[in-house]
């Protein structure tokens, strides 16, 4: 800290137009500060420094005292950089939000189409796609419902195991079975669109203010009707209430 202190110092004596002192002058005001400088900051608990200025301090004093400072704020540099690497790392296995906002979580289990199991803060989470709702595969008294094996096995495939990112909307982030509602993505892509294109899932429970991707979702659903796959093969399967098996018997 004293280090820092004598180049912060003898920086500003360059700044503030004072060059023109000898070397004994500077050497001589420089060192009368330290201790106080160093004091302050301790005292403050002041533990951000502006390396750059430092380092142009360093590099001054040096010049004048043949001393080696510059060499300490480089390490200084290298330990601040490889410190927010190291808080990057430990961010991304706790669940911690990510440059784009986004939470990193992993994928323990997938549950059907539209529901996953991720640990994330060090606990297990069930996830619910928002906006987004595939046919039924495992729920509690009802048979499956015609594509539910495929958008399971389709997620089951895209999300397994896999570290994925999951976005909040404006909205309250459970639903009231205590799920965590996100919109879901992995390797760069969006779960719920990569459903929807594929005919595998509708665009449904839109509760403002969660509609954040509503337009879009309703956008990539048109062209899967159009082209009449997955779900939208079979007329009337599909209805604003949710699916209908018997259509298909």
């Amino acid at each position: 800290m004293k280090k820092y202190g004598l180049a912060l110092f003898s920086l500003s004596i360059l700044l503030n137009g004072c060059s023109t002192l000898n070397t004994e002058e500077a050497i001589s005001q420089s060192s009368s500060k330290v201790e106080v400088q160093a004091e302050e900051m301790s005292e403050n608990g002041k533990t951000g420094l502006n390396l750059e200025a430092v380092e142009k301090g360093a590099e001054l004093v040096d010049a004048i005292a043949g001393t080696n400072y510059k060499d300490t704020v480089e390490a200084v540099q290298t330990a601040v950089q490889v410190a927010g690497d190291i808080k990057a790392t430990v961010d991304t296995f706790t669940g911690q939000n990510t440059a784009n906002g986004r939470i990193q979580a992993t994928v323990t289990k997938v549950k059907d189409g539209d529901t996953i199991e991720v640990r994330m803060n060090g606990k297990k989470e069930t996830v619910r796609f928002l906006l987004t709702d595939t046919p039924e595969s495992v729920k509690p008294g009802v048979e499956p419902q015609p594509f539910s094996t495929e958008a399971s096995n389709f997620v089951k495939k895209m999300l397994t195991g896999k570290r994925v990112e999951l976005e909040k909307d404006i909205g309250d982030a459970r639903d009231k079975y205590g799920r965590l509602l996100y919109y879901v993505y992995v390797d760069g892509k969006s779960v719920q669109e990569e459903l929807l294109k594929r005919g595998l899932a509708r665009v449904a429970y839109v509760y403002p203010p969660n509609v954040k991707y509503v337009d879009k979702y309703r956008s990539i659903q048109k062209e899967a009707q159009k082209a009449k796959i997955g779900i939208w093969s079979v007329e009337n399967y599909v209805q604003k209430d949710g699916y209908h098996p018997e259509v298909m018997k």
